[in-house]
């Protein structure tokens, strides 16, 4: 009776195992094939954007030694990762992966970092400017990526990151006192 029970158990876990392992190695074909082309394109979009956000903040708190850039561009550090869990859930390849700070796929977001980069070391309040520029781009790009799906992982994602980059559009306008502040360039 023992061994019986031992020899179900057994079985019971390699069956559970082997399902799970199933599913997880058939999944991301599957869901890949659930999204229209649009949300595909709209989902690397935002990837990239991300990064272009947090390429930014980066850059510009090398610069102003801000603690608006630097807080917020930790948090468009996890915005990239929850759109990366999406990239790896629907098997598609990231735009993002092995690119360094401040490299693109995205030919018009590699003209924009440089840009962007370049007017946000002219001033603190440049700088500052540059971030709402960014949020607004954010807000508007993920506006339309969630007019253009249904896919509740796509929702719920990205309505999450709006909420995030509307958050950040009144940090940099200084709504909530943290995007008045003061900064100071760092040694070039």
């Amino acid at each position: 009776m023992k061994n019986r029970k031992k020899t179900i158990i057994l079985k019971v876990g390699f069956a559970v195992v082997m399902g799970i392992f199933t599913a997880a190695l058939f999944t991301p074909v599957l869901h890949a094939a659930g999204l229209s082309d649009v949300e595909k394109e709209h989902l690397l979009l935002m990837r990239e954007e991300e990064k272009l956000a947090r390429d930014v903040y980066q850059a510009l708190n090398a610069t102003w030694n801000h603690r608006t850039f630097s807080n917020i561009s930790k948090s468009e550090q996890q915005h990239m990762d929850a759109l990366k869990r999406l990239l790896d859930t629907y098997g598609l390849a990231d735009p993002a992966a092995g690119k360094k700070p401040g490299e693109f796929t995205n030919e018009k977001l590699q003209g924009l970092y440089t840009e962007l980069v370049q007017k946000g070391a002219l001033s603190l309040s440049d700088a500052l400017a540059v971030g709402v520029e960014i949020e607004k781009l954010d807000i508007a790009d993920l506006e339309e990526a969630l007019s253009k799906t249904t896919n509740s992982d796509l929702t719920f994602v990205y309505k999450n990151l709006l909420r995030g980059s509307q958050n950040h559009l009144e940090a940099f306008s200084g709504g909530n006192g943290r995007g008045a502040g003061r900064g100071r360039a760092n040694s070039r």
